[in-house]
């Protein structure tokens, strides 16, 4: 089952649009896709859903310590 994550818009707690579909059908989908949230989203849903320890479908935003990496790198990961 493929899961869009809405990142616009005016959107409840937990919202979550489910499409069905296959995981072919997830990746013809990501090429084209905007992660664009608002600042208000970012914490009312994403990080909201991080500090509960909730995931989502799919890592939109990854994890990972920065202790380990040069500066320059970062922009990279």
């Amino acid at each position: 089952m493929a899961k869009e994550i809405m990142a616009g818009g005016d959107h409840g707690e937990g919202d979550e649009v489910v499409l069905v579909g296959d995981e072919e059908e997830e990746e013809d989908m990501l090429p084209g896709f905007r992660f664009h949230p608002t600042d208000e989203e970012l914490v009312t849903f994403y990080l909201r859903r991080k500090v509960a320890g909730k995931r989502l479908s799919i890592e939109i935003i990854k994890d990972f310590d920065i202790y380990k990496h040069d500066p320059w790198d970062l922009p990279s990961k």
